[in-house]
């Protein structure tokens, strides 16, 4: 059994600050199919770390505002925690086609980057975050989503 995690319950609904947080925890604890409490949950190719190049470390959950009232179109900044170096960004795939359809960066961990997101598009599953492996040692730790509001400049 897995140790007791001193890690906070993911939060499903947001709260007040900058931005509204909509997840802040270790993905490990909000796992797709398994224990997911913000939209559909986190998946990994390599359980969240060490990863061979170009593979994901992390992608999901499927965020759509028609399934979570608390999703909404427009700009959302996510961090990651963690260590080593990853191709971090968003898309959603089934409208897009592509792994990085809102936004590809380079990170060092932590990091963090943004990406705007108009709302669920024909065809599309809603957005999901993807972080893939360069080759170096990295995992990620920790993610914290959040929603910055409509306008996205």
């Amino acid at each position: 059994a897995a140790a007791p995690s001193n890690e906070p319950a993911p939060t499903a609904t947001p709260v007040s600050g900058t931005g509204r947080i909509l997840f802040d925890s270790d993905p490990r604890n909000n796992r797709r199919g398994v224990n997911p409490t913000f939209c559909s949950g986190f998946e990994s190719e390599c359980n969240f770390g060490n990863c061979p190049e170009n593979y994901r470390l992390v992608w999901g959950p499927y965020c759509r505002e028609s399934d979570y009232p608390y999703i909404k179109p427009g700009l959302y900044r996510i961090t990651l925690h963690g260590s080593g170096t990853v191709r971090a960004g968003a898309t959603d795939y089934g409208a897009t086609d592509q792994l990085f359809g809102f936004a590809e960066e380079i990170l060092t961990l932590p990091g963090s980057y943004t990406f705007c997101w108009p709302g669920k598009a024909a065809n599309g599953y809603g957005f999901e975050t993807v972080v893939q492996s360069t080759g170096d040692a990295a995992a990620v730790t920790r993610i914290t989503v959040e929603y910055l509001g409509e306008n996205c400049r």
